[in-house]
């Protein structure tokens, strides 16, 4: 049986404060993609939580539809991707809600993070002129009546992509018209044909999330990759022949020398005078 202080100790526990990092994603081809993480606060750092389960909603005119109930993974997220069909109840304004929650259990109480997104769209136009190359970045909504809208200040970020990460290129807020326009370098090398993938972005912005459009344009410097053979050196596989020569020369007259040797005690041992 267990002693009144152990029950009270137990009734008096705190529970774990969860947290949720709640964000939004769109993809260049209009799939959309929830990503909700759930963590902790420990000793002044941030603990995943994994297999626990978040349901995300979304919200229109205060009704909320449920999407997904999913268990977060190691890194403590909780992923759900919409399919560009799937028709999202954005309302007059371009603007949606979306929830992700935790309902809690005996060990944390529960929680909840909501974002409220105002889609918009990414145009690139690209002019080329015999002293600069420039990328035209256009954003913009679309209106109740099917209008083109251009949203303004909106921090916009494009790169070029590399092999193994992003290389900037330019930054900017769009004008009242909704348009960037960033100078383009020209000494960028690109793959066989000259062509370089552009990327725009909208990133971790709290009205928009992220949004990512890309296209493949031909103002890259071409570049062959095709592998070649290196020349005969130091430092390759392949080494120079004068080395063969010096090795040959350097091992030969070592043997001649042992040879002689060997030659010279036998002829030593000829002319011992007790035989």
């Amino acid at each position: 049986m267990l002693s009144p202080c152990i029950i009270l100790a137990e009734k008096t526990q705190k529970k774990l404060k969860y947290r949720i990092s709640f964000k939004y994603y769109k993809a260049d081809n209009g799939d959309k993609t929830l990503n909700a993480r759930l963590y902790f606060k420990k000793n002044r750092k941030f603990v995943n939580v994994a297999n626990e389960e978040v349901r995300l909603y979304v919200s229109a005119n205060e009704e909320e539809t449920l999407l997904a109930k999913i268990n977060t993974n190691l890194d403590g997220e909780a992923i759900l991707l919409i399919d560009s069909d799937y028709a999202i109840p954005w309302d007059t304004n371009q603007t949606c809600e979306f929830i992700a929650r935790f309902a809690g259990n005996e060990h944390a109480k529960k929680a909840k993070k909501n974002i409220r997104i105002k889609d918009v769209g990414i145009g690139l136009r690209f002019s080329e002129k015999e002293d600069e190359n420039k990328l035209s970045v256009l954003i913009s909504s679309i209106s109740p009546e099917k209008q083109i809208i251009p949203a303004e200040e909106i921090l916009v970020y494009a790169y070029v992509d590399r092999m193994y990460s992003l290389l900037p290129i330019g930054e900017g807020f769009t004008d009242e018209q909704g348009e960037l326009d960033i100078s383009f370098p020209k000494n960028i090398p690109g793959d066989s044909l000259g062509n370089l993938t552009v990327i725009v972005k909208i990133e971790d912005s709290d009205e928009h999330g992220n949004i990512e459009v890309s296209k493949t344009i031909k103002w890259g410097i071409p570049v062959d990759y095709t592998e070649q053979l290196f020349p005969r050196s130091l430092w390759t596989d392949n080494a120079p022949y004068w080395m063969y020569l010096v090795i040959i020369i350097i091992l030969g007259g070592a043997w001649i020398h042992f040879v002689l040797a060997v030659y010279k005690l036998f002829k030593i041992k000829e002319l011992d005078p007790k035989k």
